[in-house]
C-alpha cells in the first residue's frame, strides 16, 4: 500500500525543483535566442552597409569626374579630431534626399533598393577632394524585432557623430550589436581598402534602349554586359511633370506573360518593359504605382533611361541615352493642352475609364482640351499588330479585345472597339486623316459613344465602319449633344465624311435610332459640311446622315446606291440604303433647321421621305433624289410633320411614281413631295419638270464636281463627275475657317445618284 501511494505523484519539493530547473534552462535558451537574433541582425545590417558603400562609391566616382555638376549641398563637414584638415564630409540620412546634394548623385533613384535608399537610416562618410567613400553606418527604420530599429537623424551633432565614429572596425562589432540597445551596421576601413585595391578592371558598356509608342507603349532594352557576372541592369522611368519615378530590375527570370510588365528573352541580353497596354488587365499606365510619394500623372511625358551598374564590385556606371515618350498618346504640346493621336490606343486613352487621364479639371496638373490626329489608322491593323506583339504571328488577331477598366462598360463579342466618352471639355481635329474598320456593339455606338462635353469634331474621314447600338448609333457618334449646363460652349461637327471603300452589302449602322454619321444630334448641336454614304437600319428613326436631329444641319449630304443609274435593281437585290421606322434619306426625324443639304439615298419604312421622314423646322435650299417606299406614309421629300419651307427646294419627280387612283390600270403619277404643307412654286418643285428646269438645276458640265461613285456606269457616263448641285452650289458662300471648298469633303460627292433624265433630256 505504501509503494502505491509513492507512485501517485511528485512531492511538493520535487515539483519546485523541476520548476527551478525549467526556469534556468529557459533563461539560458532565451539568452541564446536573443544573441542569435542580434547576430543575424548584425550580419544583415553590415551587408546593407556594404551595398550602400559600393553603390555610393560607384556613383560618387562618376559625380567626381563631372565636377559634382549641379551640387551645392556636400553634407556636414566632419569635426572629429581625426577628420580635421582632410575635407571629410558626411550625410546623416533619414528618408530625405535633397535634389541638389552630392548624396543625390551618390545614390540616385534606382542605385539601390528604394526601401534602403529612403526607408533606411544611415551615415555616409566620404572624402570630397578625392571622391572616395570612407565608410557607411546603417540602421533600419522598420522591421523585426522593432527594439533593434533606430533613426540616425538628420542634423546629428558633433558629439553624436564622434560617438558613432568610434564604433568603426571589426573589433567594435560587439559594441555595434548592442549600441544603445540597437544594432548598428558598418562597412569600411580595411575591408573597404581591400575592395578598392581589388576593384575589377571590367568597364561596363552603356545599354541601348528603343521606345515603341504604338499599339502598346513599351521599351526594348539591350544589355552588352551579359558576360560581366557582377553587372546589374535597371530601367528608370521618370514622370516629366510629376517627378514620380519607377525602377524596373531587368533579370533573366522575368516574364511578360500574365500581369507582369517585364520580359526577359532567352539570350539574357534583351528585355522588354511594358508601360501601357489597354488590351490586358493590369498593364495600363494608370496602374503603375510610383515608388515615391508623388504619383505619376496619366498623360504626362516620360523620361526613360537604362543603367548598368554593380551591386558587389567597384566599377563604372553606364547609362543609356535618355528617351522621351508620352504615357498615353503620341505626344502632348508644350502647354500640355493638346494630345496627339496616332493609333487606336491613343484614341481609347481619351476616355478616362480606360486611362484615368488627368483632364482639364480644376486643380489637375494637365489641361487636355483638344486632340489632334497625326496619321491614318485602322482598328483591324490595331488588332493585327497586338497579336503580332503577343504571339509573333498575324493569325487569330480577331480575338483581341479591349478590357474594360471599370467593369461597367464591358462589350460582348470578338475584337470590339470601345466607343470613347470623354467626360471633360475637349475637341477632336482629324487633320484630314482617316480611321478605318471600326467594329463595335454598345448602347451608344460609334467612334464616340454618348457625348455632351465634346465641343467639336472636325476634318475626319471614317471608312468601312460597322457599328450596332442598342439605343442609338452612328459611325461618328451614337449621340452628339451639348451639355445643357454649358450653354456657352459650341458642339459642332464639321467636315466629317463617312463612307465605304466599296459598294459592300453589309449594313454599316444599326440601332433603334441610327444615322450614317450620328444616331442622335441633340438640341443646340450643329452638324455642318459633312457627308455619309453608307447603309443604315433604324427600327425607330433612321437617316442616311442623322437618325434624329434636334440641332442644326447645314451644308451636308448623304449618298446612296444605284445600279446602272437606277435604284430599282439595286433595291430589289440588296435593299434600300436607309430603312426602318420613321425614315429619311438625310434625316429620319428632325426638329432641326435643315439648310443647303441634299440626299441621293433610297429610303423605306413605315413613314418614309426622300429628305426626311418627319420634319418640324425650317427646310431651306435642299433637295432629295432617292427612291421612297413607305408602308404607312410616303412622300418624295418630307413624309410627315410641319416643315417651314424656305428658299428653293427640289425633288426628283420621275424617280418616285405611284399608281394613279383616277386613271387606268397601270397609269402612274409622281409621288407628292411633302405631307401637310401647301406647295408653292418657290417652296418646292421638281428638278426634272422639263429640260429647262433640269438644265438650270444641273448647271454646266465644267461646274460639276468630283464624284466617287459605287456604280460603274455612273463613273463611265459622267466621267467621274457629279451632275447635280453640290453643297457648294447650294450654299454659295464659302465656309469660314477654310481657305477654299477644295479643303472640304463635301466638295466631292460620295455615293451614287439616279440618272434617267440624262438620257432623254441631255443625251
Amino acid at each position: 500500500m505504501k509503494k502505491l501511494k509513492n507512485k501517485a505523484g511528485m512531492t511538493l519539493a520535487e515539483v519546485l525543483l523541476v520548476v527551478a530547473i525549467i526556469g534556468i534552462l529557459g533563461g539560458v535558451s532565451s539568452v541564446s535566442v536573443v544573441g542569435h537574433q542580434r547576430s543575424l541582425g548584425q550580419l544583415e545590417r553590415d551587408g546593407i552597409a556594404k551595398e550602400l558603400f559600393v553603390a555610393a562609391q560607384n556613383h560618387l566616382t562618376a559625380a567626381y569626374g563631372a565636377g559634382y555638376f549641379g551640387a551645392t549641398d556636400f553634407g556636414t563637414k566632419g569635426n572629429a579630431e581625426e577628420d580635421e584638415g582632410k575635407e571629410i564630409y558626411y550625410f546623416a540620412v533619414n528618408g530625405v534626399i535633397s535634389g541638389d546634394s552630392v548624396l543625390e548623385q551618390m545614390l540616385p533613384f534606382g542605385a539601390i533598393d528604394e526601401t534602403v535608399r529612403t526607408g533606411g537610416s544611415y551615415i555616409i562618410r566620404y572624402q570630397k577632394d578625392a571622391g572616395l567613400v570612407l565608410d557607411v553606418f546603417y540602421c533600419t527604420r522598420s522591421g523585426s524585432p522593432t527594439q533593434y530599429n533606430h533613426w540616425l537623424v538628420s542634423g546629428i551633432n558633433g558629439s553624436e557623430y564622434k560617438e558613432v565614429l568610434e564604433l568603426r572596425g571589426a573589433q567594435k562589432k560587439m559594441q555595434r550589436r548592442n549600441w544603445n540597445n540597437h544594432i548598428l551596421g558598418w562597412y569600411g576601413g580595411v575591408d573597404a581598402a581591400a575592395l578598392m585595391s581589388e576593384a575589377s578592371a571590367t568597364t561596363l558598356q552603356p545599354p541601348t534602349i528603343e521606345v515603341v509608342n504604338a499599339e502598346k507603349l513599351y521599351v526594348k532594352i539591350t544589355d552588352p554586359n551579359s558576360d560581366a557576372g557582377s553587372a546589374s541592369l535597371k530601367l528608370i522611368v521618370t514622370g516629366v511633370t510629376s517627378g514620380a519615378k519607377k525602377a524596373y530590375a531587368l533579370e533573366s527570370s522575368l516574364e511578360l506573360l500574365g500581369p507582369n510588365r517585364v520580359k526577359a528573352y532567352d539570350d539574357n541580353t534583351r528585355f522588354t518593359v511594358m508601360l501601357d497596354d489597354i488590351t490586358t488587365a493590369g498593364l495600363r499606365f494608370s496602374q503603375i504605382v510610383a515608388d515615391t510619394a508623388e504619383q505619376f500623372i496619366p498623360g504626362e511625358d516620360l523620361e526613360i533611361q537604362a543603367v548598368a551598374y554593380s551591386e558587389s564590385v567597384l566599377t563604372n556606371i553606364a547609362y543609356s541615352q535618355k528617351k522621351t515618350a508620352n504615357s498615353l498618346f503620341g505626344g502632348i504640346d508644350d502647354a500640355r493642352e493638346t494630345a496627339y493621336i496616332g493609333n487606336i490606343r491613343h484614341l481609347e486613352n481619351l476616355d478616362r475609364t480606360i486611362s484615368n487621364l488627368d483632364g482639364n479639371d480644376e486643380g489637375n496638373k494637365l489641361d487636355i482640351k483638344a486632340a489632334e490626329q497625326t496619321k491614318n489608322f485602322s482598328w483591324v491593323d490595331f488588332q493585327k499588330n497586338i497579336r503580332i506583339l503577343e504571339t509573333g504571328s498575324e493569325s487569330g488577331y480577331g480575338s483581341v479585345a479591349v478590357t474594360d477598366i471599370a467593369g461597367t462598360r464591358a462589350i460582348a463579342g470578338e475584337g470590339p472597339y470601345l466607343p470613347i466618352q470623354p467626360d471633360y471639355v475637349m475637341s477632336y481635329d482629324g487633320k484630314n486623316h482617316s480611321i478605318s474598320d471600326v467594329r463595335t456593339t454598345a448602347a451608344y455606338a460609334g467612334l464616340f459613344g454618348a457625348t455632351t462635353t465634346v465641343t467639336g469634331v472636325s476634318n475626319l474621314e471614317l471608312i468601312d465602319f460597322n457599328v450596332t447600338g442598342t439605343t442609338s448609333a452612328g459611325a461618328l457618334a451614337g449621340t452628339f449633344a451639348r451639355d445643357p449646363l454649358r450653354v456657352l460652349l459650341d458642339s459642332t461637327v464639321s467636315n466629317v465624311l463617312v463612307r465605304n471603300s466599296s459598294d459592300a452589302t453589309a449594313v454599316n449602322v444599326t440601332a433603334p435610332t441610327a444615322g450614317g454619321l450620328i444616331g442622335s444630334v441633340g438640341y443646340g448641336a450643329v452638324v455642318k459640311y459633312s457627308g455619309a454614304a453608307v447603309i443604315v437600319r433604324g427600327s425607330t428613326n433612321a437617316g442616311g446622315l442623322v437618325g434624329e436631329a434636334g440641332g442644326t444641319v447645314v451644308g451636308c449630304f448623304s449618298g446612296g446606291h444605284t445600279k446602272d443609274g437606277d435604284y430599282g435593281e439595286w433595291v430589289e437585290s440588296r435593299g434600300y440604303d436607309v430603312s426602318g421606322g420613321t425614315v429619311g434619306g438625310l434625316i429620319g426625324s428632325s426638329t432641326a433647321a435643315i439648310i443647303d443639304s441634299y440626299s441621293t439615298c433610297s429610303a423605306s419604312g413605315s413613314i418614309a421621305g426622300g429628305l426626311a421622314g418627319s420634319a418640324n423646322g425650317k427646310v431651306e435650299n435642299c433637295y432629295a433624289t432617292g427612291l421612297v417606299n413607305g408602308t404607312s406614309r410616303q412622300y418624295a421629300f418630307i413624309a410627315s410633320g410641319s416643315p417651314v419651307l424656305d428658299g428653293e427646294n427640289h425633288y426628283y419627280m420621275a424617280v418616285n411614281e405611284i399608281p394613279d387612283e383616277g386613271g387606268k390600270p397601270g397609269d402612274t403619277v409622281p409621288m407628292p413631295p411633302v405631307y401637310g404643307v401647301e406647295i408653292t412654286a418657290d417652296g418646292i418643285k421638281p428638278l426634272d419638270l422639263n429640260a429647262a428646269e433640269y438644265n438650270s438645276f444641273t448647271g454646266y458640265f465644267e461646274y460639276w464636281h468630283d464624284a466617287r461613285a459605287f456604280d460603274a456606269d455612273l463613273v463611265r457616263y459622267y466621267d467621274g463627275r457629279y451632275p447635280l448641285q453640290s453643297v457648294q452650289e447650294l450654299s454659295k458662300t464659302p465656309l469660314s475657317g477654310y481657305t477654299g471648298w477644295n479643303e472640304l469633303y463635301v466638295n466631292t460627292h460620295y455615293g451614287d445618284w439616279p440618272s434617267p433624265e440624262v438620257f432623254f433630256i441631255n443625251d
